[in-house]
């Protein structure tokens, strides 16, 4: 018997073929792009990362750069400020200023001041030239706070008793200051540490410490070192805080900066010796009795000094075509050739 398919039911057949076949040809292109899409996805997440890989590997070179000059320095000087050390780790745009690596470049810099005002230098700072909070007095720091934020001095005096007191225990806490009630009715309480400061950052922790006031107190106050002040590196308010009077302080930084006037240059003079300094100041300017007796008792009780022996290491990682930057600070110490603090941003 023969079956015969009649032009109607053919035309059906023909017709459902066609749809499954469009429907597979739909299904197909929305997978297509489905993996366009995730394939576009991935590799922009690669293109990000790498991105961020090249900003640090950038950064990264700066800090290696800058460790090697001071390594180098170190093995000649041993610690000792000189003239063409100021100049070659603390002002050096040729070493450290839009330093081409790969497809970036990396900026070792610090903000400082010369005869002009505010001004940014190519290189490291040392931690020296700064107030160290372990070992400060609240007196000290309240002298630093009042000439850095041009504050009262009751303003000065009760941030400086915070900060104190934060790391200072029992005999040692300051007499008629309670600091503790204010961190017991904090929405999240927490005690005060009663120890010396390991990271700058627990400032953060300390009452009446915005971010603000950290990030300009931080330029002027350090955890390393012994306490000595480097009469050659440390700026007006630190020595001032120290204890030395305005007019001493000012002599200081005249015959310091040289003819320029200005901090980190070649005509720049060096002190060698801590209990040479009245006496080495006083081939330019005239010292009186007071401020030379002054000098004499900071360096008996171990207040100045003439080295430095940890630097601070900010670098920054960039790219000339777009805006994006990664950043590394670091403290490195040439003496233990080691780096003591690391952090990134």
């Amino acid at each position: 018997m023969n079956c015969r398919v009649g032009p109607l039911a053919l035309r059906k057949a023909n017709g459902s073929v066609l749809i499954i076949a469009l429907w597979s040809l739909s299904f197909l292109t929305i997978l297509v792009l489905q993996m366009a899409s995730g394939i576009r996805l991935k590799m922009k997440l690669i293109e990000r990362v790498e991105h961020k890989n090249q900003l640090r590997h950038s950064a990264e070179a700066g800090v290696l750069k800058t460790i090697h000059v001071l390594n180098w320095d170190y093995l000649k000087t041993e610690g000792q400020t000189t003239v063409n050390g100021k100049v070659l780790r603390h002002n050096n745009p040729e070493l450290f200023q839009h330093q081409e690596i790969g497809n970036g470049f990396f900026d070792v810099h610090y903000d400082g001041q010369d005869n002009r005002g505010n001004k940014i230098f190519y290189g490291c700072v040392d931690e020296e030239r700064k107030l160290n909070l372990n070992r400060a007095d609240p007196p000290a720091l309240k002298i630093l706070l009042e000439k850095i934020f041009n504050v009262d001095e009751k303003s000065a005096q009760s941030l400086a008793d915070a900060i104190i007191d934060w790391r200072r225990f029992a005999e040692g806490e300051i007499a008629g200051f309670y600091s503790d009630e204010f961190y017991e009715n904090l929405e999240f309480p927490y005690e005060p540490k009663k120890g010396d400061y390991e990271v700058l950052e627990e400032l953060f922790s300390v009452k009446g410490i915005t971010p603000e006031i950290y990030r300009i107190l931080t330029e002027f106050v350090t955890i390393y070192g012994d306490g000595r002040v480097n009469i050659n590196t440390a700026p007006f308010e630190v020595l001032i805080a120290q204890g030395l009077s305005e007019d001493l302080v000012k002599k200081i930084l005249s015959v310091r900066r040289g003819k320029d006037q200005e901090d980190s240059t070649p005509d720049d003079y060096v002190f060698q010796d801590n209990f040479l300094i009245a006496s080495n100041l006083s081939q330019f300017v005239e010292v009186s009795q007071e401020e030379s007796k002054q000098l004499e008792e900071m360096s008996i009780n171990g207040l100045i000094g003439t080295s430095s022996y940890f630097y601070k290491i900010k670098s920054e990682g960039k790219f000339s075509f777009d805006k994006g930057f990664k950043t590394i600070a670091c403290v490195y110490s040439p003496g233990e050739q080691r780096v003591v603090y690391w952090r990134e941003d």
